[in-house]
C-alpha cells in the first residue's frame, strides 16, 4: 500500500458512520502504515473500535495509548484503554479508569454502565443493583427533557440497567419489555443497535433474532459472522434449507476474505467454527484453521476457547483443559470459561479441581441459571464420588464425630459393668453431641 492509499484510507475511516467487517479487516491489514500517518485522534478512536471488532485487543491497547499521548483526558481512549486491559486479563487496572472516568464525568452513562459491568463482574451484586437504580432516575430524568438528541442511547443503557434488575431481583420486567419495543422502533439501520438488540432478546426467540440477523447481513453482506449466526437460528426454527444455505455462503464469503486478509485470525477462527457444522464437519481441519488463528492472535481468549472445544470434541480433554486455561488467563472473569474448565476437569476425573471451578461460577453470576447448572454439577459429581473430594473441614467432622462415638461407647460400657451413673450421664452426653454432628454434616454436604 503506497502513501497516497494510506491517506485514502484514513479519511475513508474518518467518515464512517457503521463500521463495516471489511473496514475492520482494512485497518487491521495496514494498521502500521495507517498509525504512522494518521495523528487524528477522532480517527485513531475509529481505528480502535475497528480493531475490537476483529479481537486484536492487544494493537487496540496500543492505540489507545498513542491517543493519550496527545492528550492524557481523552474520555473516549481512557474508556477504550480499560476495556482493552479488562480483555487481556489486567483487571486491576481496568477497574483503576473505569473510577477515574466516573471521577472525571459522574454522569456519563456509558462509564456508568462500564462501572456497573466491572462491578458484577466482582460479585457485588448490592453495588450492582444500587447503581443501577441510580442509573435508572438520571435516565428518566433526561428522558423527559424535550429536546434529546441522544434518546437512542439512554434508551439502550435503560434497557441494560433493567436487565441487571430484572435477573438479580427480579425487578422491572414489564418496564424492560416496554422499553425493549421503542428500542426495536429505533435501531433501524445502526449496526451497533441492532447488535445490542440481539442481546436483549430472549434466548429462544429465534424468530426476531433471524429479522435481526437479516437485517444485519443487509447492512454489512461481507460479515459471515451474521451468515453463520442466521444459519443457527434457521436451525432452531427448523429451516433447514435456509440454514444449509447461509452456512454455504458463510464458507464461501470467509474463504474469499481470506484470499485477501490471510492474517486476519478472526477469519481463521470463523472457517474454523465452520468446520464444526454437520454439514461441513471435518475436525482436522477445524483443528488446523483454530491453530492458526491461535499463531497469528495469541492474545484473543476466543481463539483459545474455539481451540479447546475442538480437543474436546476429538476426545482429548487434557489437551481442551490446557487451551480453557490460556483463554482464562486473559479472561479470569469469564463465567463460561469457568464453566467449561469445570467440565473437562470433571470428565479427567479431577474432582476437587473441578468443584473449584463450578464453585467459580456461582461466585460470578449468582442467582442465574448458570450458578443452577454449576451447583447441579457439584451434587452430580459428591453423590457419584464423595469419597474422593472430602474437604478438610467435613474429614476432621467425621473424625470427631466417630471419636465422640467411641468414648460414648467406652462410657456406656463401663456404666454397664460399674453402675457410676457419672458415666451414664457422660455417654449420653457424647452421643447427643455424635447426632448433632451429623446433622451437621448433613447441612454441610447439602449447602455445597
Amino acid at each position: 500500500m503506497n502513501n497516497y492509499s494510506v491517506i485514502f484510507l484514513c479519511d475513508e475511516i474518518r467518515r464512517l458512520k457503521n463500521l463495516k467487517f471489511e473496514d475492520c479487516l482494512k485497518i487491521e491489514k495496514d494498521l502500521e502504515k495507517i498509525i504512522t500517518k494518521c495523528n487524528n485522534p477522532n480517527t485513531l478512536k475509529i481505528i480502535c473500535e475497528g480493531l475490537f471488532e476483529v479481537d486484536r485487543i492487544k494493537e487496540a491497547l496500543e492505540v489507545a495509548e498513542s491517543i493519550l499521548k496527545m492528550n492524557p483526558n481523552d474520555k473516549d481512549a481512557l474508556f477504550l484503554k480499560s476495556q482493552a486491559f479488562e480483555e487481556l486479563g489486567y483487571q486491576s487496572e481496568a477497574r483503576r479508569i473505569a473510577n477515574k472516568l466516573l471521577e472525571i464525568d459522574p454522569n456519563n452513562m456509558k462509564f456508568w454502565h462500564w462501572k456497573i459491568i466491572l462491578t458484577y463482574r466482582d460479585g457485588r451484586l448490592k453495588e450492582v443493583i444500587k447503581m443501577c437504580k441510580q442509573g435508572l432516575k438520571i435516565i428518566n430524568e433526561r428522558l423527559r427533557m424535550s429536546k434529546n438528541t441522544n434518546k437512542i442511547e439512554l434508551i439502550r443503557y435503560k434497557l441494560e440497567f433493567l436487565k441487571y434488575l430484572k435477573v438479580l431481583i427480579e425487578e422491572g420486567k414489564e418496564e424492560f419489555i416496554k422499553t425493549l419495543e421503542t428500542f426495536k422502533n429505533l435501531a433501524n439501520n445502526n449496526i451497533k443497535l441492532l447488535n445490542n438488540l440481539l442481546r436483549f432478546l430472549r434466548k429462544h426467540d429465534y424468530i426476531n433474532k433471524a429479522l435481526v440477523y437479516e437485517k444485519l447481513h443487509k447492512i454489512d453482506p461481507t460479515n459471515p459472522w451474521y451468515l453463520l449466526n442466521l444459519h443457527i437460528v434457521y436451525h432452531e426454527l427448523q429451516d433447514f434449507e435456509k440454514a444449509k444455505k447461509c452456512l454455504k455462503r458463510a464458507k464461501e464469503t470467509t474463504e474469499e476474505l481470506l484470499k485477501k486478509y490471510p492474517k486476519s485470525s478472526i477469519l481463521w477462527r470463523i472457517l474454523a467454527e465452520i468446520h464444526l457444522e454437520e454439514e461441513y464437519k471435518d475436525l482436522n481441519k477445524a483443528l488446523e484453521y483454530a491453530n492458526k488463528a491461535v499463531e497469528l492472535n495469541p492474545y484473543c481468549a476466543e481463539n483459545w476457547e474455539t481451540l479447546a472445544h475442538i480437543y474436546e470434541k476429538l476426545g482429548q480433554p487434557d489437551k481442551a483443559l490446557e487451551r480453557i486455561d490460556k483463554a482464562l488467563k486473559l479472561r479470569p472473569d469469564d463465567f463460561t470459561l469457568w464453566f467449561k474448565r469445570g467440565k473437562y476437569l470433571k470428565t479427567l476425573s479431577r474432582y476437587r479441581e473441578a468443584i473449584e471451578a463450578y464453585e467459580m461460577v456461582r461466585k460470578l453470576v449468582p442467582g442465574t441459571i448458570w450458578s443452577d447448572f454449576a451447583r447441579n454439577n457439584i451434587i452430580d459429581i459428591k453423590k457419584k464420588m464423595y469419597k474422593f473430594y472430602l474437604s478438610r473441614e467435613e474429614i476432621l467432622g467425621y473424625i470427631t464425630v466417630f471419636l465422640m462415638m467411641g468414648c460414648s461407647y467406652y462410657f456406656l460400657h463401663q456404666f454397664y459393668l460399674h453402675g457410676d451413673f457419672s458415666l451414664l450421664f457422660a455417654g449420653i452426653l457424647l452421643l447427643c453431641l455424635v447426632v448433632a454432628g451429623f446433622i451437621m454434616l448433613l447441612k454441610i454436604y447439602k449447602s455445597s
